[in-house]
């Protein structure tokens, strides 16, 4: 299958040595990075699929790394014309034990940010599967824009997928009631919605009530099948940190039925030596998609499969999860406990 994913992608840069600081670092390391880019490198990292990354990047060494890193991993880009050359950027303060990581963006007027709408055509979007997300309608207005002009342009039988992604140091250009409106649009025209209890509260005012996880997004998504017709799937990562290093990783997937919904739940995978956990919902959507395109019904295979994906991504550095799907399965028979494959 084709998937096609839009976006933004960033430079990331953050101290090279483990624990540092951004304040007392000397040494930084240069990566790409942005979550429509981590979705399409790990879906095509599998093996099934093709990924094609929409976005715009300067003509600028800063670029063109960005460029070629994308080309190398298998995805094809598609780069739209903007009215700036300049790379939008983050800072990120790898956390560590009792210490948060932070994320410091700088992308305003970003390449991105300046696209020009008119140089998005059909032909883009040719496509099995369109996949966005929330920071791309949070950027700006203009990005927003951007990313509604797809969704226009996009045959009506292209399933859209979108993770609410909502990140409270964007949407500077938008009130909350502004921002719901522009969710709720997007969420009319959406077959998968991808989420966590506070993307849910924040893109669509639901409080969620329930005493276990279960009960808590089962209440989330009877809310979000009533209004949402469109929308047949919706997943949720799931973390239960105990530090910056150490967490307790799942899944779940509801899948609408002909009456209400079914609810697939995966095994919890302990994960206590964090190395970098950006992008690691990013692949989880991956594992989703991957899935749903390649497993037919088998949903618990899908949120065991996507569950795992995103796992393996914690334990490599940068935003980038490379696994193939034999890898993935082969984490899946030990059980996800590291056991030595000779």
């Amino acid at each position: 299958m084709n998937f096609v994913f839009f976006g933004e992608l960033m430079i990331r840069l953050s101290p090279i040595r483990d624990g540092d600081s951004l304040v007392v670092a000397d040494t930084l390391r240069v990566t790409p990075g942005g979550s429509e880019a981590n979705s399409a490198v790990a879906l095509k990292s599998l093996g099934r699929h093709n990924a094609t990354f929409i976005s715009a990047l300067p003509c600028t060494p800063l670029g063109t790394k960005c460029l070629q890193t994308l080309k190398a991993l298998g995805v094809n880009v598609i780069n739209l014309n903007s009215q700036s050359d300049r790379m939008g950027l983050y800072w990120l303060e790898m956390g560590k034990g009792p210490r948060a990581s932070k994320v410091y963006y700088d992308r305003a007027n970003s390449a991105f940010d300046r696209i020009i709408l008119e140089s998005i055509y059909h032909e883009h979007l040719s496509c099995d599967w369109f996949h966005s997300s929330g920071i791309t309608l949070g950027i700006s207005k203009r990005t927003c824009s951007a990313l509604f002009r797809c969704i226009e342009l996009l045959p009506l039988h292209i399933p859209l997928s979108l993770d609410l992604n909502f990140r409270s140091k964007l949407w500077q250009w938008a009130n909350k009631e502004k921002r719901q409106a522009v969710y709720d649009s997007l969420s009319r025209r959406a077959v998968l919605l991808s989420g966590n209890e506070n993307d849910f509260q924040a893109c669509f005012g639901i409080t969620a009530k329930g005493d276990t996880a279960e009960e808590l997004y089962s209440s989330i998504a009877t809310t979000i099948f009533s209004q949402y017709s469109a929308v047949r799937f919706l997943s949720v990562s799931l973390r239960e940190s105990y530090s910056a290093s150490r967490s307790i990783w799942s899944g779940m997937l509801f899948a609408r039925n002909s009456t209400n919904f079914d609810l697939f739940v995966s095994p919890k995978i302990e994960i206590d030596s964090i190395i970098d956990r950006l992008g690691t919902g990013d692949s989880f959507t991956a594992g989703i998609l991957h899935g749903l395109a390649s497993f037919g019904d088998n949903f618990q295979k899908t949120v065991d499969f996507a569950a795992i994906l995103s796992a393996l991504k914690h334990t490599v550095y940068g935003d980038f999860c490379c696994f193939d799907e034999n890898e993935v399965f082969e984490t899946l028979q030990t059980g996800a406990k590291g056991i030595i494959q000779r």
